[in-house]
């Protein structure tokens, strides 16, 4: 009995220990905790941000237009019956030039008979004035033989009669001198050095007034018309007080290029493109063996302002809402600037950024403020 209670009493002490260290060690057993992974910084290029100047040029495509272009009329009516050799559409003539001669016959025929006239009055005025003289020594003999002065009479000395024949001896030569200009005027000159444009008569041609004998370009210089953005007018000098922008021409026909500076801006929109239109004077488009053809589609440089202290962006660098992203300290910050010209391939600006800021070029897919990066290295920058 006794040894059966003992056998019990040892079974349950034995028991107890057991689970009095199952259960201590089921306290004290270590515990893992689960931490999220740090993630790897982003490699990123970038690049340090330097202050400098630079000249803007700005870009556009224009029309070659005349300057000064004219429908050449005659003054006189008549026949057609020479032309210059230099009277073709094409042709260059300078100042002066003859470029065609109207039947001449009947204008000296009128000039003959208005000398004639001429002689005629200035001889009725030689007459008139011997007749004066007679009037005058008459009424002095006849004041001679009277007791009381007589009253003069303009009538009776003939002033009226002399002031006719003057004034007969002026229209006379007046109709003279406009004789002798439609003679001259038979000879159809250049107003100024001129590309012929079109010419409209032939020898044999009946012209009068009315008519249209051709068409001048003025060939000492051409206008181009340029389309330039309204952002890019503010960097432009556009004359007046200042000197005008310079700039250059180059013609995509010839592949040839003519100094030019601006000239005007028109003061109206394109309804069409919202674009400004800047007028371009471009000189001696003619000269040497090269032509500025009217009507070329050509390509415009324009020098604008010098823009200082200001820092060059690529365009991949700048993002929606004019930002740019930053490498600070491992980390990405954005800042917004303000972009004062752009470029084909870059952006200038003034503002948002400080020297030594390091511009981030590359590309991420999901940026987020704070996000951690790292320099990307080139296997040579390593080495």
């Amino acid at each position: 009995m006794l040894k059966s209670l003992l056998k019990l009493l040892f079974g349950a002490l034995v028991l107890g220990a057991g689970v009095g260290a199952a259960l201590y060690f089921l306290k004290t057993k270590p515990t893992v905790q689960r931490v999220r992974p740090e993630p790897k910084p982003v490699q990123v290029e970038v690049f340090e941000a330097v202050p400098s100047s630079v000249r803007v040029t700005v870009k556009a495509m224009g029309t070659v237009v005349p300057a000064r272009e004219i429908v050449l009329r005659s003054r006189v009516s008549g026949t057609v019956i020479a032309l210059s050799r230099e009277f073709l559409p094409g042709g260059l003539v300078d100042e002066d030039s003859e470029l065609l001669r109207i039947d001449p016959d009947d204008f000296e025929i009128e000039v003959k008979k208005k000398k004639s006239t001429l002689a005629k009055t200035l001889a009725d005025l030689k007459l008139e004035r011997g007749r004066q003289e007679v009037a005058r020594q008459e009424y002095r003999l006849l004041q001679e033989g009277l007791t009381r002065a007589l009253e003069k009479s303009e009538l009776a000395l003939r002033k009226p009669q002399l002031e006719q024949a003057r004034a007969d001896v002026a229209g006379a030569r007046a109709d003279l001198e406009k004789a002798r200009l439609d003679l001259a005027r038979t000879r159809i000159k250049s107003p100024f050095p001129a590309l012929i444009r079109e010419r409209n008569v032939n020898v044999g041609s009946l012209v009068s007034s009315q008519d249209a004998l051709a068409t001048l370009v003025d060939s000492r210089k051409y206008w181009v018309e340029a389309q330039v953005a309204l952002r890019d007018l503010r960097l432009l000098r556009l004359g007046g007080s200042t000197a005008p922008s310079p700039a250059a021409v180059h013609s995509q026909s010839t592949n040839e290029t003519w100094p030019a500076q601006v000239l005007q801006l028109t003061g109206s929109v394109d309804e069409t493109t919202r674009m400004a239109t800047l007028i371009l004077e471009v000189p001696e488009p003619l000269s040497g063996n090269r032509e500025l053809l009217l009507g070329d589609y050509v390509r415009v440089v324009i020098q604008g302002l010098e823009l200082r202290n200001m820092i060059k962006l690529p365009l991949q660098a700048l993002h929606q809402d004019n930002t740019v992203w930053l490498f600070d300290q491992g980390r990405l910050r954005t800042v917004s600037i303000r972009p004062v010209w752009k470029s084909e391939d870059a952006v200038y600006t003034d503002q948002g950024l400080e020297a030594g800021d390091l511009i981030i070029t590359s590309q991420l897919s999901m940026p987020a403020p704070d996000m951690r990066l790292s320099i990307h290295q080139s296997e040579e920058e390593g080495e």
